[in-house]
């Protein structure tokens, strides 16, 4: 289908279809480099399995370098460990009367609050009570205990009363997979105050959910504090976030650390805080305690950071630990030996019970060591990598590639710093998706580059494979030293012309000619791309080429000299062809000059060619039509003979010119190799003779020597040329300023 006329000449179309060549072809590593930024944010958004473990490993690798509170804190949690020796001295498990003595003896050494970290949601069985009850019900056997206390008959009301009595936290379990609360009784309530709470209705749906909860049993549970246990490993196995509130079936529970915190408070009220994004703080008594929106904190573990006070159960029974020990504290009450859960800390790979964990909550909210995400992280997270693609783009556009590859490493390198930062302060916030922008950004820039190189250098290819040799184009290439915008370079030009072409056309058939022209320069190309030349254009008859460029050559002189030689040479295997074909021979003559000039792409935006201009180009060509008045068929300037004085060359002075509009004349010369001129020596050596006689204005005795030159070769046009000139000035004696110089008299 195609567009409507109106629309596809319309301005704006054009402008969009303008727009998106330029974004797509000239600078696409901008388009690609916002792709990848927009990739990073919808990994970021959705966060697959493979980065999480990925920020876990990170979170794991700065646990080192978090500081927390300077100031030492105080009334740090004590662990009462359920250990073997009390396992051996009473049971297993142990009976509800043993615990109870443990929490009354631990009250009346004045701790602060008692965390019961052991399972009470089934009726102790070796109570005398318990005893009575089960020999009746199954045998028939009515007993009775004589000697023992009428408290003590029950174990778990015995419990229940102690619990009441001193300021203990019972524990309940989060059960998995049953959807309903184990219990009709849930403790005594707690006093929840929710401020702001229309900055998020929906506050209290996001805070992390538990299908059932284990209670302790009625007789405990009913008007004693009750706090949850429930951590939840991340899914490599390791503890990272601790919740310290959380909600089943529309009620909002605390944790066992939070729920002994608020018994040390002497309080039983819970202020939460909440925000836009739900959520925000819980504070009890003094502490405030940043949570994520799921009511979790991030558990803070530091190598050797937290060895809590642990004393034997039995010790406490036997009045063993000192009360100055105790007093003050907060007291968790659970087994250290049971299967725990794995630290934190790779390279140790300690396990931790249930109990260390709540200890090392308390101790977090104590030292204000915790550590959190900060607000608004995921909005900084879209900045950052937004900035992060937007500073990368500068740098490729600016400096280029390979500054772009160091300044990567170098950014990701200085980035990683204020995250560590923020760290060690206690604000976690992932470096993952910052790296992740540097490195998508540098892969999508390499292969844009190398998609970029590819293109070309095939453009290379395609743009002097009809110029210069495959060599010099596979050497273009290797180097990367050809410029596209075009620079002045020195260069060593030639003009080849076919002598008297109007004439020899006249009397042929265009095709002829076409076939003539076609013969004749894929002749002088060959030659230029022997001697890695590269050919500009064809121009009628003549041909324009050129050394130096676009592949840097240091004997390029001597190359183009050898180009012209050679082709002289070997005119006369052509015209064997041409002749046989056409029955014409070709007469060539040729110019060579070294200056510099501009090389590289000129032309309009649909078509370019890569070619020379300036003044030196001109020149040449304008040295070339000068044959006819020396007879010569190679004529090179004085730069070239400069240039090769002392290699295989012999260079014949011909004459001294200026260019219409030149100060500077220069002098030219016409050359052959070195071999050849020695079949002529002395020839040669006589005609310089009779220039220097010319040149120091001895007119006279020059003469003589060009007529006995003449005499030698009567058909020179050369000797011929000179002999007039001197006849003329022993005619017309110039003044003492005069010096040997023909001046142009055309452009």
């Amino acid at each position: 289908m195609s567009l409507p006329k109106t629309m596809s000449n319309s301005p704006l179309l054009t402008t969009i279809t303008h727009w998106f060549r330029q974004l797509f072809f000239k600078t696409p590593d901008v388009p690609f480099g916002i792709l990848a930024a927009l990739c990073v944010i919808g990994l970021f958004i959705f966060n697959p399995q493979v980065f999480i473990k990925e920020n876990y490993i990170i979170y794991d690798a700065m646990q080192p370098l978090r500081k927390g509170n300077q100031q030492a804190p105080v009334n740090l949690p004590v662990i009462v460990d359920m250990d073997r020796a009390t396992s051996n001295a009473f049971g297993q498990p142990l009976p509800r009367y043993v615990i109870a003595d443990i929490i009354s003896r631990l009250a009346s050494s004045g701790v602060a609050a008692i965390g019961v970290d052991i399972n009470l949601s089934s009726p102790d069985v070796s109570s005398p009570a318990a005893v009575h009850r089960a020999l009746q019900r199954n045998r028939g056997i009515n007993v009775s205990f004589a000697g023992i206390p009428d408290d003590l008959g029950d174990y778990d009301l015995y419990l229940a009363r102690l619990v009441a009595r001193t300021p203990s936290v019972l524990a309940a379990y989060a059960e998995r997979g049953t959807g309903r609360i184990l219990s009709d009784v849930q403790g005594r309530p707690v006093n929840v105050i929710v401020n702001n709470a229309n900055a998020n209705p929906d506050w209290l749906n996001i805070i992390s959910k538990r299908t059932g909860i284990i209670f302790p049993i009625a007789g405990l549970a009913e008007g004693n504090p009750v706090g949850l246990v429930d951590f939840r490993a991340d899914r490599d196995g390791i503890v990272r976030r601790v919740p310290l509130l959380v909600t089943s079936n529309g009620k909002l529970y605390p944790m066992l650390a939070i729920r002994t915190l608020m018994l040390a408070e002497k309080t039983d009220d819970l202020v939460l805080d909440i925000g836009p994004d739900g959520l925000e703080s819980v504070s009890v008594g003094k502490y405030v305690i940043p949570l994520g929106r799921r009511g979790n904190i991030r558990f803070p573990f530091t190598p050797g950071k937290n060895n809590f006070d642990r004393v034997s159960a039995l010790d406490v029974i036997e009045d063993k630990v000192p009360k100055d020990m105790l007093e003050g504290r907060t007291v968790f009450i659970g087994s250290l030996s049971m299967m725990g859960i794995n630290r934190v800390t790779k390279p140790s790979d300690v396990f931790y019970s249930t109990t260390e964990l709540h200890a090392a909550t308390i101790d977090a909210i104590m030292s204000q060591s915790r550590i959190r995400a900060p607000k608004n992280a995921f909005t900084i997270q879209i900045l950052l990598i937004l900035s992060s693609a937007a500073l990368m783009l500068f740098i490729r556009r600016r400096f280029g590639f390979t500054v772009y590859v160091i300044s990567t490493f170098c950014v990701a390198a200085l980035a990683l710093v204020p995250f560590c930062i923020l760290f060690a302060y206690g604000l976690f916030l992932t470096p993952i998706w910052l790296a992740l922008t540097l490195l998508l950004m540098l892969l999508v820039n390499a292969c844009v580059s190398s998609v970029r190189n590819i293109y070309e250098r095939n453009a290379i290819y395609r743009m002097f494979s009809k110029y210069v040799s495959s060599d010099v184009v596979k050497n273009l290439v290797s180097s990367g030293s050809y410029h596209m915008e075009g620079k002045e370079e020195n260069l060593s030009i030639m003009f080849v012309d076919i002598c008297r072409f109007v004439s020899i056309s006249e009397t042929m058939r265009p095709n002829d000619v076409v076939n003539l022209l076609n013969s004749f320069f894929t002749f002088t190309t060959d030659l230029v791309k022997k001697y890695n030349g590269t050919i500009d254009k064809f121009i009628g008859d003549a041909m324009l080429a050129f050394w130096n460029a676009p592949v840097a050559t240091d004997n390029h002189q001597q190359l183009a000299v050898m180009t012209a030689l050679d082709i002289q040479r070997d005119i006369a295997l052509l015209n064997k062809n041409i002749e046989s074909d056409f029955g014409v021979k070709l007469d060539i003559s040729i110019a060579v000059h070294s200056a510099p000039a501009f090389v590289g792409n000129i032309g309009s935006k649909h078509l370019v060619n890569y070619t020379i201009i300036g003044d030196s180009v001109n020149f040449t060509s304008r040295m070339q039509s000068m044959y006819k008045m020396y007879g010569v068929r190679i004529l090179v300037s004085e730069s070239v003979f400069a240039a090769l004085q002392g290699d295989d060359f012999y260079f014949q002075y011909l004459d001294n010119i200026k260019a219409f509009g030149k100060k500077e004349s220069t002098k030219v010369y016409t050359v052959m190799y070195k071999q050849d001129a020695e079949t002529m020596i002395a020839e040669l050596d006589k005609y310089d003779h009779a220039i220097k006689l010319y040149q120091s204005m001895n007119f006279e005795l020059a003469l003589r020597e060009f007529k006995e030159l003449l005499g030698v070769r009567p058909d020179s046009t050369l000797y011929n040329l000179y002999v007039s000139r001197a006849e003329q000035l022993i005619a017309n004696p110039p003044g003492d300023d005069w010096r040997d110089c023909f001046s142009f008299l055309d452009k």
